[in-house]
């Protein structure tokens, strides 16, 4: 079973920086998780519901330590 979160943005953003790990415990605060699973990718994009006009992601970039 594949499962997926997302988080939407209530307002437009510029630019975003987040650290992955802090979006994986918040996941665990909500589904069960197991050290044996593993993160096989990261994405940004997004979903036009409505005045999808000029919405789009220019840059997009990911650094694990």
């Amino acid at each position: 079973m594949n499962n997926a979160m997302a988080y939407v943005a209530t307002e437009p953003i510029e630019v975003w920086s987040f650290d992955v790990m802090s979006f994986v415990d918040h996941t665990a605060t909500m589904e069960p998780i197991t050290d044996s699973w593993y993160l096989t990718s990261i994405r940004a994009g997004l979903e036009p519901w409505s005045d999808g006009v000029g919405l789009g992601v220019d840059s997009f970039s990911a650094k694990v330590n």
